[in-house]
């Protein structure tokens, strides 16, 4: 018995150390991330810091304000502004930390104030926003025009800054008498919008509320059934993909819901 606890000691001794050293390197990141926003809040007093995180780089750190991320150093004297890439997968680590920190609870989405579109079973589910004169948004949606067994929820974004019809587009296809197929066949085959245009309410001011709550500026931008946010288009077999991940794999807490 006094064998067995002399070879027993010496692990439990080594997995404590290693714990407590663990947390002493947790508590010391949080120490200089907090510092870190601080110095930052004082220096930048006009910009609105949501997160300072450490980045893939050792000592360097990724701070997120809005859509936009820009990396600093533990002391915080130096900045560097633009995107961080992975060589190997070639995926932009930038636009990843944004995705990552804006994930929703899809079950608190609004659907009621989105285009419902079902093919096949609807077993998976997507939310879209997007901007029915975005370029982009067409091509994404003649990729998807042949996705079965999903449940799309589309919530109409128009940005007029970019595209002076967009608001006019959203409304006519809003007030439509099948919302879903004039959405599908203008962004698809640009077949024109039926109907006038004109209906007793519209829900495109409540998702700009929306979209701005959650850190929306422009489409397409993807949000998977659980919760993890997309922005900008990618290729169908990716979206796929990451859409069978999220129906096994569900976020474990979403970092931002909608207001």
């Amino acid at each position: 018995m006094r064998r067995a606890d002399r070879r027993c000691l010496p692990a439990l001794a080594l997995a404590l150390c290693f714990a407590l050293v663990a947390g002493f390197a947790r508590a010391a990141t949080t120490g200089v991330e907090d510092h870190l926003k601080q110095l930052l809040n004082q220096r930048f007093p006009g910009v609105k810091i949501d997160a300072v995180e450490p980045s893939p780089i050792a000592g360097l750190y990724q701070v997120i304000s809005g859509d936009k991320v820009v990396y600093v150093d533990a002391s915080g004297e130096h900045l560097i502004a633009g995107n961080m890439m992975d060589t190997q997968t070639k995926m932009n680590l930038s636009e990843e930390a944004v995705d990552d920190r804006y994930a929703v609870d899809f079950k608190t989405l609004p659907v009621g104030d989105a285009i419902k579109i079902v093919r096949g079973n609807g077993k998976r589910k997507l939310a879209l926003f997007e901007d029915p004169d975005c370029p982009f948004c067409q091509q994404m949606e003649r990729g998807m025009a042949s996705m079965s067994d999903v449940t799309i929820y589309l919530f109409l974004f128009p940005i007029p800054q970019l595209h002076p019809n967009a608001l006019k587009d959203a409304k006519l296809i809003w007030c439509a008498p099948d919302r879903a197929s004039a959405w599908t066949n203008w962004m698809v085959y640009r077949t024109p919008i039926p109907g006038g245009g004109s209906c007793a309410d519209d829900p495109i001011a409540r998702i700009n509320t929306l979209a701005q709550s959650l850190h929306i500026t422009a489409t397409p931008t993807i949000f998977l059934q659980n919760g993890h946010r997309i922005g900008g288009a990618i290729p169908m077999g990716q979206l796929q993909q990451m859409m069978a991940q999220a129906s096994s794999a569900p976020l474990a807490a979403a970092k931002t819901s909608p207001n």
